[in-house]
């Protein structure tokens, strides 16, 4: 195709058309290429020489030829606006407060206990030093599973494909990540702030659009908040112990035997946070503001 002797010319009544989310615009080319009169190569010809985007913003859809001589034609480039190719309908943020669960063997406080009553009545009831489901074969307390919650969310951007190159190479060593630092969200008016240790970067995915030139890209998150435990069972410093929404909390326990009943219970030993994710900082992953999408431009 590079060898055909291109002339494209603009026609005079070119480039008719408006502004506005469903406004259109038509460009009329005369293309002479000499000798060659084969439609699919100047059409494939053509297709290489328009612009993606026309000067105001509008985005290529569709071309049609007319022939006017061998080895001259007519085109029609019809171009649209850019949200005419976006999906309407749904959010560009959409979240879920829900999560999952987690096991614990002590409890934040015990609220109360007693003996049994039968046969096998006790005088008192042997105090647990809030472990949960002691197992006296073990020595340890067998714990319970309880709903951990989270807020789980996700933003949808178009972006650039010039930009998507860096964006890639921000995100993907970020999988799964916790925030290093404060992250600040505006959606529709509405901020968000997640402190550092709050907000964990789960993963994205994307789309290339070639009939629009862009990526759509969709981020996904889940934040817990950040606490200060004061004790467990009974344990813990004065002054409480931090805990980021995604540390780990291990309470170790050994067995003892309960000085008013003399019956063989356990206790709490130690309380350990875990870091077990990487933190990175997430705020440089965020499209700026200016790209996420209004509601009814978002991505289905």
């Amino acid at each position: 195709m590079s060898q055909i002797p291109v002339n494209l010319q603009p026609a005079w009544e070119s480039g008719s058309g408006g502004l506005g989310k469903n406004a259109r615009a038509t460009y009329i080319y005369i293309l002479n290429a000499g000798a060659v009169d084969d439609e699919q190569l100047c059409d494939a010809l053509i297709a290489n020489l328009i612009p993606v985007y026309d000067e105001s913003g509008r985005i290529f859809e569709s071309f049609q030829h007319e022939r006017l001589a061998p080895g001259q034609f007519k085109y029609f480039v019809d171009y649209c606006s850019v949200q005419e190719h976006r999906p309407t309908g749904s959010s560009s943020f959409q979240f879920e407060l829900g999560g999952g669960t987690t096991h614990i063997i002590a409890s934040l406080q015990t609220v109360g206990y007693g003996a049994t009553t039968g046969p096998n009545t006790c005088a008192a009831a042997p105090n647990n030093n809030g472990l949960i489901n002691f197992d006296p074969t073990t020595g340890h307390a067998a714990g319970v599973d309880i709903d951990s919650p989270s807020c789980d969310f996700a933003c949808a951007f178009f972006l650039p494909t010039a930009a998507m190159g860096a964006a890639f190479q921000n995100f993907f060593p970020c999988v799964p990540s916790i925030n290093s630092d404060n992250v600040t969200m505006n959606v529709a008016g509405i901020t968000f702030n997640f402190p550092a240790g709050s907000l964990k970067f789960r993963g994205a995915s994307g789309t290339h659009r070639t009939g629009t030139g862009d990526f759509a890209l969709n981020l996904r998150f889940s934040a817990k908040p950040n606490s200060l435990v004061k004790t467990i069972a009974g344990f813990g410093p004065g002054n409480g112990i931090p805990v980021n929404g995604w540390d780990y909390l291990e309470v170790r326990d050994q067995e003892t035997t309960d000085a008013a009943t003399g019956v063989t219970t356990s206790q709490v030993i130690g309380v350990y946070v875990h870091r077990v994710y990487p933190y990175n900082p997430i705020g440089p992953i965020i499209p700026t503001p200016g790209v996420m999408l209004i509601p009814d431009e978002a991505p289905t």
